[in-house]
């Protein structure tokens, strides 16, 4: 039987274009629950926030923004150590995020672990190299 084609590559960009569709609704789905995540965590309401970033991962587990904010939630709550793989995947997934790279430094500093601390501030200045904060701990680190 002969492949015809035109045939093969209309089914697969019809294949790509469901496939860009489902990842764009995961993503959207994922962005909501990360605005109402945010809301309960101003509010105060650190189980809410939680509650809407575990529904958000589970909508786009590629979201670094939703691993990051589970991580600010642990830490938050002071479970700096469970924080640590949650920002250390918000890092794999977004290696040059500011935010997380400050989150996951200063979260080794309420560690007292100030080597951690400093390679990532370190890190962090690689990106934002201005970063007023990052330059300030790494002095207290020196």
């Amino acid at each position: 039987m002969a492949i015809n084609r035109r045939e093969f590559f209309k089914y697969l960009a019809g294949t790509a274009m469901a496939m860009f569709s489902n990842y764009a609704s995961a993503n959207e789905e994922s962005k909501r629950l990360v605005k109402l995540g945010e809301e309960r965590s101003k509010a105060g309401d650190l189980e809410g926030a939680m509650r809407f970033y575990e529904e958000a991962m589970k909508a786009d587990p590629e979201d670094d923004e939703v691993w990051n904010n589970i991580g600010v939630i642990l830490h938050k709550k002071g479970r700096y150590k469970e924080a640590i793989p949650y920002y250390s995947k918000a890092i794999v997934l977004n290696p040059s995020d500011c935010v997380t790279l400050g989150n996951m430094a200063y979260n080794y500093v309420k560690l007292e672990k100030w080597q951690e601390a400093k390679h990532w501030y370190l890190e962090k200045l690689k990106y934002c190299e201005n970063d007023a904060i990052a330059q300030a701990w790494l002095r207290k680190l020196q």
